[in-house]
C-alpha cells in the first residue's frame, strides 16, 4: 500500500472511530475535543510502551530459545525491565484517567476504557492472524511451495459486548 493511501486511510478509521465513541458515550463537540486532545498527548508515549514490551517479549523469547543455554542474567534482566514498564503504563492510565476525569463522567469514562480495550484486541487478533497468514505463506501445509498461499482470510467472531 502507497504511503499516502495509507494515511488516508488511517485518517478515515480514525474519523470512523471518533464518530463512534462520540455517539456512543453521549458526548457534546467539547468533551470530544477534549478528548482528541488528550489522546494525541498520552498516545507517543502509550506506543513507545507498546514498541518497548515487543522488544522485551522478543528478547526474553530469543533467550529462551536458546534452552539450556539461556543467559540467566539477561532473562532476569528483562523480566525486571518488563515490570518497570508495567508500572510505567499503570502510571500512565491513572494520569489519562485523571485528565479524563475533569470533562467525562465516570459512566462515560468506563465505557471508553472498555471500547479501548475492545480495539486493542482487535487489532491483537488482526496482527496475529496476519502472522499467521504470513507463515502459512512461507511455509505451505506440504513444505515450502505454493500450496496454501491463497486461503481465504477467516475473521473470528466476537459476541457483541455491552458498553
Amino acid at each position: 500500500m502507497a504511503p499516502g493511501n495509507r494515511e488516508l486511510l488511517q485518517q478515515r478509521i480514525g474519523e470512523r472511530i471518533g464518530q463512534m465513541v462520540r455517539q456512543r458515550l453521549g458526548l457534546t463537540e467539547a468533551q470530544m475535543q477534549k478528548l482528541q486532545a488528550a489522546n494525541q498527548k498520552y498516545e507517543g508515549r502509550r506506543r513507545l510502551l507498546v514498541d518497548q514490551e515487543r522488544d522485551i517479549r522478543m528478547g526474553v523469547r530469543d533467550e529462551m530459545l536458546r534452552g539450556d543455554s539461556a543467559n540467566q542474567q539477561r532473562v532476569g534482566d528483562y523480566l525486571d525491565r518488563m515490570l518497570k514498564l508495567q508500572h510505567q503504563r499503570i502510571d500512565l492510565m491513572e494520569a489519562e484517567q485523571k485528565e479524563l476525569s475533569a470533562f467525562m463522567t465516570p459512566t462515560q469514562r468506563a465505557q471508553y476504557f472498555a471500547m479501548q480495550d475492545q480495539m486493542r484486541k482487535r487489532v491483537e487478533d488482526f496482527r496475529r492472524q496476519a502472522a499467521e497468514r504470513g507463515g502459512r505463506r512461507q511455509m505451505g501445509p506440504d513444505g515450502p511451495g505454493p500450496e496454501g498461499q491463497n486461503r481465504p482470510i477467516r475473521f473470528r467472531q466476537r459476541p457483541a459486548r455491552p458498553f
